[in-house]
């Protein structure tokens, strides 16, 4: 049970802040539980290190996926670090008073000479769109996974009493226009600005890098938010109650179960159209808040390697039959080819538009459709080539008795991605689908780009 359904829990020993134990017990006995998950730091910097996870585990993890929900909700979320606080929004979730009231009180600190501004934080590769930085400095080479380029928040000061819609525009969410597009395609991901994009980028103003901005920017991420913040420096005394609080090393924490927290929670026959002998077994991520499926096709008891499909979840290609990408038909393909061969596992991994979510895919074609390729504008966007984890599918492969695989893929960092997880990949087969005119220009970028094998081949791996 959770905090709130459950009034044996110890909750002063789960938060360890001994100070504002008499507010504790003042929550509980107004029966205000939603308030501790707000008001007060679910752990202490040091995580759970000597001692045993309470009774809702890692108390650091908890914090981040607590974190990730405010943000997720439209909610602000403090980032705090050795002394130093950033009160941080989600651009894309923040309604338009929300961000008025973080302007009004910067406003008001600065009338009081206290600590206090405006600041916008995005990935580096979305300061590389605006054009706020060089280049070569936020540069990602072809196929690139995801490294240390787009590692860390690039901060800018905004300016007083600049509109939502301006702040927006710098965040990449009503920018997205035809002509907009076309020039960033033109000049290579150098910013063609429309006229409230280049009014809010000429006032910008760099702060100093900061480890609060890096935290929160990568909590946007891991909410399948834009990797783009509204911050404001604030002194903790400053904080609304109401407000969570979560320290920068906890979301190190998090970062580093990420993929984890993977359950095996059910499963059960269901025949499909392509073979009717299926095995559908559902994991759940608790930690990401997502699940996956394992779909075992035939039988694959004493296959020395099986016959495997990763696919990413394409809502638009898998279900309703888009025509610009190839997903659908790949997914059928290989549906069709473990039922020839006698059984296989495709794994259905939640994934959407390489790990971005289905609002940024839709926000990427838009910016397709005006020129970019699919990398350029996941990158306008501020995402990685690729933000996509496969420790999942290895975790799922395992829990099936599946250590050795024939992987189907056209994807060379598939390949590797799943040996560094102890699969044994013993050969990879290509899987290809219909090439048509609105896929053709997606599918000459993931091969020029991305690397990846377009033709009907098999190679040992």
């Amino acid at each position: 049970m959770s905090p709130a359904t459950n009034a044996s829990v110890k909750i002063p020993v789960q938060y360890g802040v001994v100070k504002d134990y008499q507010q504790v017990i003042a929550a509980v006995a107004q029966n205000k539980r939603s308030m501790l998950d707000k008001n007060f730091n679910t752990g202490s910097k040091t995580g759970n290190s000597g001692r045993a996870p309470g009774i809702n585990g890692d108390s650091d993890v908890l914090a981040g996926e607590r974190a990730i929900n405010e943000l997720r909700r439209g909610r602000a979320v403090a980032v705090t670090h050795a002394g130093e606080c950033f009160l941080v929004l989600s651009i894309e979730t923040a309604s338009p008073d929300a961000i008025e009231s973080l302007s009004r009180l910067a406003t008001r600190l600065a009338a009081r000479d206290a600590p206090g501004h405006l600041t916008l934080a995005v990935s580096a590769r979305r300061a590389r769109a605006l054009a706020l930085t060089d280049p070569e400095s936020t540069k990602v080479s072809d196929g690139d996974t995801g490294g240390p380029s787009n590692a860390h928040a690039f901060a800018v000061r905004l300016q007083p009493h600049m509109s939502p819609s301006a702040i927006r525009s710098l965040a990449g969410i009503d920018d997205i226009t035809t002509a907009l597009v076309a020039g960033l395609a033109a000049q290579s991901q150098v910013a063609a600005l429309t006229p409230v994009l280049a009014s809010a980028r000429s006032a910008l103003q760099r702060v100093p890098a900061s480890i609060c901005l890096d935290a929160a920017v990568e909590l946007s991420r891991y909410a399948r938010l834009l990797p783009t913040v509204i911050a404001l420096t604030a002194a903790l005394d400053q904080l609304d109650p109401s407000v969570l609080r979560i320290e920068a090393t906890q979301v190190e924490r998090l970062r580093a179960t990420r993929g984890t927290g993977l359950e095996r929670i059910v499963s059960a026959r269901v025949p499909l159209r392509d073979e009717e002998n299926c095995e559908l077994v559902l994991f759940r991520d608790t930690g990401a808040d997502v699940e996956h499926l394992a779909i075992v096709v035939g039988n694959i008891a004493g296959v020395d390697a099986v016959p495997v499909r990763v696919h990413s979840a394409c809502l638009t290609g898998d279900v309703l039959g888009s025509l610009r990408c190839d997903c659908g038909d790949q997914l059928r393909g290989a549906m069709r080819r473990m039922s020839e061969r006698g059984g296989g596992v495709l794994l259905y991994l939640e994934q959407e538009g390489r790990g971005i979510g289905l609002a940024n895919k839709l926000r990427a074609y838009s910016l397709q459709d005006g020129g970019l390729d699919t990398f350029d504008a996941d990158g306008h966007l501020g995402f990685d080539d690729d933000d996509r984890s496969f420790t999942e599918a290895a975790t799922m492969l395992r829990s099936l008795g599946v250590l050795r695989i024939q992987l189907m893929t056209n994807n060379p960092h598939k390949v590797d991605a799943l040996a560094r997880e102890g699969i044994d990949v013993v050969t990879r087969e290509a899987l290809t689908g219909e090439r048509n005119p609105h896929n053709e220009r997606y599918l000459r970028a993931k091969a020029t780009r991305a690397g990846h094998h377009l033709h009907n081949e098999t190679e040992g791996a």
